[in-house]
């Protein structure tokens, strides 16, 4: 059976897109780890790693998400992603648009390797 998710969170820049999948080809009984990700998604080198969650703060207008070695800061428009020893970068809350055909592609690769 073919991985299967939907995104729920896309924010991107030209360099990367930070994002959030449920995976929807697994029982409700999954660990929530296994059934919600994060992930990266490198555009140049076409290279996508989970980014390893850690805590949660959210509020009407503004979210936050630690992760291992990295944060990130969002609203419904922007956000802000910053990784241990590189600079903070700034990304447009794409999360309506969903992701692109071609990360898409890399995800279902990345899920179906993961099993």
């Amino acid at each position: 059976m073919e991985p299967t998710f939907k995104s729920l969170y896309h924010l991107e820049n030209d360099t990367i897109s930070v994002i959030e999948i449920e995976r929807t080809d697994l029982p409700a009984t999954a660990e929530i780890y296994e059934r919600y990700q994060w992930l990266k998604f490198v555009k140049l080198t076409n290279e996508l790693t989970p980014l390893l969650f850690v805590s949660m703060k959210a509020d009407e207008e503004e979210q936050e998400r630690t992760f291992e070695g990295a944060y990130l800061r969002f609203n419904n428009h922007e956000g802000t992603f910053r990784e241990e020893g590189n600079a903070e970068q700034v990304l447009i809350n794409n999360t309506a648009n969903g992701v692109s055909k071609i990360t898409g592609k890399q995800i279902a690769a990345y899920l179906k390797k993961e099993k």
